[in-house]
């Protein structure tokens, strides 16, 4: 299975390593953004267009 990254202030960190507070504000209060790209055999698909939806 691949291992899969997850990106928190500014550093990628394995999926067993992250770790949350049960008081962080992002989970009281909704305060979260989820974005997720497409990817075939570990390569992005179309990154550029799903990065451009961000930018504001």
């Amino acid at each position: 299975m691949p291992r899969r990254l997850l990106y928190i202030n500014g550093n990628f960190n394995s999926e067993r390593s992250a770790r949350f507070s049960i008081f962080d504000s992002d989970l009281m209060f909704g305060d979260m953004v989820f974005e997720m790209t497409v990817s075939f055999k570990q390569k992005p698909h179309r990154l550029r267009n799903s990065l451009a939806r961000l930018i504001v």
